[in-house]
């Protein structure tokens, strides 16, 4: 008998101790004897990829005996996979290295639960979910860092990468795909524009040939167009979107019209409305974490009416084009390329490039590169924002901020370092749609053979002749307008949370200084009261934070209430 909630879902795969459901929608693929499923959307390593029905049999053996690691080299998508060892009876789980399909474990009693929806496994479990505020804290501090830790207590997530191996002792996750197996120190062939092109227009291709009507959004700036211009070379059926501020800073409608222009496409025109926000509902009341701000609901509410109107089986985005085009401001590209070249003509080239990249001087930018040299430190130290905590409670809690990706090798170059943690940061990000009621989500970009061709490129490589993501612009020269291609600013709806902020100051107020969080004692109340006392004007750093923080304070009230829900309509991000 299904547990409460999994009416619609099929069992897919059943042995003593097991059993997987998934959603009928859902990509499933049945290795030999039914030991092993694959759930989500898989394709081939091919220079033309192919989406997988099903896996030959000594695929499917070669699978198995790896515990599911031979994905990893041999196809690549986003998916979970679920294997049984017919010798030990241990139950394996893998997550492929792009995130794209959430993979969260609730360990209640004698049992465990993992699934892609929250609600779903709190039912399976008959229990209700119970905030951790030493967790909260946590993710308050660094919100940008996604760690195994959830702010549910009993709520764990798999990390990317990552494996887990149930059975006997062992009950723990292992990294099995690292970026740094991917770095090369340097690779003419790995500098190569052309090798970026064909690899996005791959990995785009194929994921056309399972979502045929595409909904990409688009703004005008250089990853989204990309993208367009990737899209167009196919035969799907796309619809392009653009959704503006009444600020002009985040009304980037001439851009995108200029895209639309050039590539002869349907473009919508829509913006964020006051009217779609809700501030009694938190947007991420469907995830373990309140990762989403109050602005994503008018987001969601703008996709939302656009899929139903064009029918769109899948909804595309740029999302995590800086991230994997390194786009960066520093000077570590310039010790970089000194430790890999040694002195010379082309260490003097990168370091014009810097100059004319971030407007600073040759001595200034020297100066930088010297002292990151002179420090001797080459993995990435992540950074918390303490901004309206309260600190005695951080110190008493004393984080280690880790990931398994941050862990560079010996002889790691510190520009490296900076690009992988810019990786690990934008996993933090992608699994914020509700997974119910609307097409899923898709971030070409994010695609392991593009992550994995983009780690290959040096980072000097990527600010050639003084712009940030300078290969991913050579390689899409011929195929998108100038004034893309030569963009140096970018707007963003930032401004549309500044107008909530504005217009729901009194409630904010009311809710952070008596509310869940201050309850909790995670709060520095007294700079709260001070930013958003009546007679002053908030400052333009705070507003974000403070978006944040009333998102934090409305989902913890929610889950504190003990249930879990989707918003209605909600979009989701793929197969359960």
């Amino acid at each position: 008998q299904p547990p409460e909630g999994f009416e619609d879902l099929e069992l897919t795969l059943t042995a003593p101790g097991l059993c997987v459901y998934r959603s009928s929608d859902a990509m499933c693929r049945i290795p030999p004897k039914s030991r092993g499923v694959v759930i989500g959307d898989l394709f081939t390593r091919e220079d033309t990829p192919r989406p997988i029905a099903t896996f030959d049999a000594a695929t499917a053996l070669n699978i198995l005996s790896t515990r599911g690691r031979s994905l990893l080299s041999s196809h690549w998508g986003q998916y979970v996979a679920i294997s049984r060892s017919p010798e030990s009876g241990d139950t394996h789980v893998l997550r492929d290295p792009s995130g794209g399909l959430p993979c969260y474990i609730l360990r209640h009693r004698d049992a465990i639960y993992i699934g892609s929806d929250i609600a779903l496994l709190f039912s399976a479990a008959r229990t209700r979910p119970s905030v951790d505020s030493t967790r909260l804290l946590r993710f308050l501090f660094a919100f940008d860092l996604r760690t195994p830790e959830t702010c549910l207590a009993g709520v764990e997530e798999l990390l990317a990468g990552c494996a887990l191996d149930l059975g006997g002792a062992r009950n723990a996750s292992t990294p099995v795909w690292s970026p740094w197996d991917h770095v090369q120190a340097s690779d003419e062939r790995g500098q190569s524009p052309e090798r970026l092109a064909n690899t996005l227009d791959a990995c785009v291709r194929a994921w056309t040939q399972v979502y045929r009507r595409p909904l990409l959004t688009v703004s005008g700036g250089l990853d989204s167009s990309i993208l367009a211009a990737c899209l167009v070379a196919t035969d799907a059926t796309a619809s392009y979107l653009t959704l503006a501020t009444e600020d002009p800073v985040g009304d980037e409608r001439v851009f995108a019209r200029a895209l639309a222009d050039h590539l002869h496409l349907d473009l919508r025109e829509d913006g964020y409305a006051m009217a779609d926000i809700d501030l009694e509902t938190p947007t991420s009341a469907h995830l373990p974490r309140p990762t989403l701000h109050a602005l994503s609901a008018a987001e969601y509410a703008c996709r939302r009416r656009h899929t139903d109107m064009i029918g769109a089986n899948a909804l595309m985005t740029g999302i995590g084009g800086d991230n994997v085009f390194c786009s960066m401001s520093s000077a570590t590209p310039i010790l970089d390329r000194w430790r890999v070249e040694g002195p010379g003509v082309s260490v003097w080239r990168t370091l014009n490039d810097v100059c004319h990249l971030t407007g600073c001087s040759y001595l200034q930018a020297g100066r930088m590169a010297t002292a990151r040299a002179l420090s001797g430190k080459t993995a990435y130290r992540w950074e918390g924002n303490p901004q309206f905590l309260n600190l005695d409670a951080l110190r008493a809690a004393r984080f280690d901020l880790n990931h398994p990706w941050l862990a560079a090798p010996n002889g790691a170059l510190p520009g490296k370092a900076a690009h992988i943690a810019k990786l690990v940061r934008i996993q933090a990000t992608i699994d914020g749609f509700p997974r119910r009621g609307a097409p899923p989500q898709i971030h070409p970009l994010l695609s392991q053979p593009v992550v994995e061709t983009c780690l290959a490129v040096p980072t000097w490589a990527w600010i050639a002749g003084g712009q940030n993501r300078s290969v991913a612009r050579q390689a899409f020269a011929d195929r998108l307008p100038e004034l893309i291609l030569n963009r140096r600013t970018k707007g963003g709806p930032d401004s549309f949370a500044f107008d909530i902020v504005d217009t729901h100051r009194a409630r904010l107020r009311e809710r952070l200084l008596d509310g869940e969080l201050a309850r909790r004692g995670l709060l520095d109340l007294d700079a709260l009261d001070a930013a958003l006392h009546p007679d002053r004007t908030v400052r333009a750093l705070d507003y974000m934070r403070l978006s944040a923080l009333i998102e934090a304070e409305t989902w913890t009230r929610r889950m504190s209430d003990g249930w879990v829900t989707a918003p209605p309509e909600g979009m989701r991000t793929g197969p359960s």
